[in-house]
């Protein structure tokens, strides 16, 4: 589970936030990423359909008895790449016309790191082990068309990533596994609303090695803002169900068997304070609004992962220098037609603070990626941020202030997982 930092009251975990712009570019219309295919993707994210369970429809069961409803549609998900190995979990959502698609709904940095995916279903006694139910694959920067899991896309501010399994692929059984014989997760109508005090439960894989566990809990607070580490600014539900890491990417539940939230964040430092992504969002970035874009653009061109809209990134890499004994920050590299390059910014530029909504902060290594992630979340398009910078020449160093005129792409390609 991703730590929270302290927002008011909550304890500061804050992780570093990587600046580079090579996970998400701006879309240019022109280019074998954008044109028709992402101007059809626009209206196509409105047409995807997941089942819902109408207000007519709904029946509250007790905690069992939910539990029973929906734990075929919690999977577990096991990561291997370079950086080492992980574990989270996923849920399978209902998607019509999916074309023998499984969808799978996740945490983006369950998947962030890329490499080999294994991704395991419970059969219809709720086995994880049955091989006739575990599918295999590669997340990369490209489609890897013989593997049965790939990615659909990852969107890293609203911590959403979608994944498929193939179902015309076998599993590592080396048996093709039938869409009847597997459960998906139902939503609420839009007339729902989550309540202060309303009974959920989460399913997920804590520890990675115990899928299909259960918490329960309540809605502490259906909405606030806090900081996570790797993303910054965040508006969560705050939640009372036991989470651990492994969690990540799990559904929770209301006791209609309705999935509201993707568990994604915890507290080191308080009990009973866990957090998830809700399904809707006044910012657009509840799950159910980013996975249908991402979903939309699913099969659109043999490189495609995904497009979110309203998306910006900086625009330049950064590494530690040190002269003597002090340290600085150095540009590495900065993205041509970047926010940055258009401010000015340059290879070899020293970073020293940047400024937006009246305050500047000062940039040291472990405090870079924590503001970068505050302005990345709060600042929107035509929103002005500056840049304190050195720039050395053979002969002198001058002081200057770069300013950033935030540019937001329609929507960003994001190329995910590499």
């Amino acid at each position: 589970m991703r730590k929270i930092a302290k927002l008011l009251i909550l304890a500061v975990m804050t992780v570093m936030v990587s600046l580079s712009a090579v996970g998400c570019q701006f879309v240019d219309f022109n280019s074998s990423h954008g044109g028709n295919d992402l101007i059809n993707s626009i209206v196509a994210s409105s047409q995807v359909e997941f089942n819902t369970i109408e207000e007519t429809e709904r029946q509250k069961y007790s905690l069992p008895e939910a539990v029973e409803k929906v734990e075929r549609t919690s999977v577990a998900i096991e990561v291997t790449s370079s950086a080492g190995s992980g574990a989270g979990s996923g849920v399978i959502i209902d998607v019509v016309n999916s074309n023998n698609y499984v969808f799978i709904l996740t945490c983006h940095h369950v998947i962030s790191t890329g490499g080999e995916i294994v991704v395991r279903i419970p059969d219809q006694d709720c086995n994880y082990e049955n091989d006739d139910y575990v599918f295999s694959g590669v997340i990369g920067n490209q489609i890897y068309k013989d593997q049965a899991v790939t990615l659909v896309g990852g969107d890293r501010v609203s911590d959403i990533a979608v994944i498929k399994i193939n179902l015309d692929l076998p599993a590592t059984s080396g048996e093709k596994l039938s869409m009847d014989k597997i459960q998906k997760a139902k939503m609420p109508s839009a007339e729902y609303e989550i309540k202060k005090g309303e009974s959920i439960f989460a399913i997920g894989n804590p520890g990675g090695t115990l899928p299909g566990s259960v918490a329960d809990g309540v809605v502490s607070y259906p909405e606030r803002e806090v900081i996570v580490g790797d993303v910054g600014y965040m508006d969560l539900m705050q939640i009372s169900v036991t989470t651990n890491p492994g969690n990540s990417g799990g559904g929770l539940y209301n006791l209609y068997g309705e999935l509201i939230g993707i568990t994604n964040a915890g507290n080191t430092n308080y009990s009973a304070i866990n957090w998830a992504i809700p399904i809707e969002l006044e910012s657009g970035n509840g799950f159910l609004n980013v996975a249908s874009q991402l979903i939309a653009t699913a099969n659109l061109n043999p490189n495609n992962y995904g497009y979110v809209s309203d998306r910006w990134e900086m625009g330049f890499t950064v590494e530690t220098k040190t002269s003597g004994v002090k340290a600085y920050i150095l540009v590495k590299s900065v993205v041509a037609d970047s926010n940055a390059d258009k401010a000015g910014l340059k290879e070899g530029d020293i970073l020293e603070s940047i400024s937006f909504e009246g305050k500047n902060y000062t940039l040291t290594m472990d405090k870079i990626g924590t503001y970068v992630g505050m302005a990345r979340t709060k600042l929107k398009k035509g929103d002005t941020l500056s840049l304190f910078i050195v720039r050395s020449d053979y002969f002198n160093s001058v002081s200057k202030e770069l300013k950033m005129v935030i540019s937001v792409a329609d929507y960003i390609f994001c190329d995910t997982g590499k």
